[in-house]
């Protein structure tokens, strides 16, 4: 009887265990998403300074540039190229027209084209948003964009756009969470051996 009411015990709890893991496991995909994505939108706001400040210079030394001219610049070209290194999320970076042809782009071959449009990216600032998101990355991690007008009176005559890939997001949501469930289980181990232990006492 003592050994079956150990049993019962021993089951509850380990029942109990696994329903805090399994809670426990999807707080932290939710905060390992958030950090993700803070960490995504963080990059592309640096990404989009640098590109605004170095054509803002450009503008200020020759007013009569055309912002094709300015795109065209060295300056600028290197200014996106250290984007990419300095930003790993980074996949892409431009300045488009205002009808979206690439004036300058980090893929070279792309520039005059009519660049495709991605998903925004998102903010995750809620459970929900980062729930949604999650599950976007459980099928096929989508890429996003962030873009930034460049303004003139208050008018549009360009656009800095910023392409992250949620591949690079994903893989880092599923770093992290792997650590934090390798802890909870030599946790969760080692609170299963002491109840066992202390039952037979």
């Amino acid at each position: 009887m003592k050994r079956q009411w150990l049993t019962i015990r021993v089951a509850g709890f380990l029942l109990l265990a696994a329903v805090f893991l399994a809670a426990s496991g999807l707080a932290e995909l939710v905060t390992a998403v958030r950090s993700a994505v803070r960490s995504a939108r963080t990059e592309v706001a640096l990404v989009t300074a640098d590109m605004r400040r170095d054509i803002v210079r450009l503008a200020r030394e020759d007013p009569g540039r055309s912002l094709a001219e300015i795109a065209a610049h060295p300056d600028l070209a290197a200014t996106m190229q250290d984007a990419l290194a300095r930003a790993p999320s980074v996949l892409h970076v431009g300045v488009l027209s205002t009808e979206g042809v690439a004036l300058a782009y980090t893929q070279e071959h792309s520039v005059g084209a009519l660049i495709p449009t991605h998903p925004p990216l998102p903010d995750a600032a809620g459970t929900r948003e980062a729930l949604r998101i999650l599950r976007s990355f459980t099928d096929a991690p989508p890429t996003y964009q962030s873009e930034t007008d460049l303004l003139s009176d208050g008018r549009p005559y360009g656009t800095i756009r910023v392409v992250v890939a949620g591949a690079f997001l994903w893989d880092g949501i599923k770093s992290r969470a792997a650590r934090e469930f390798a802890t909870a289980a030599v946790i969760l181990g080692l609170a299963i051996l002491s109840v066992v232990l202390l039952e037979r006492i």
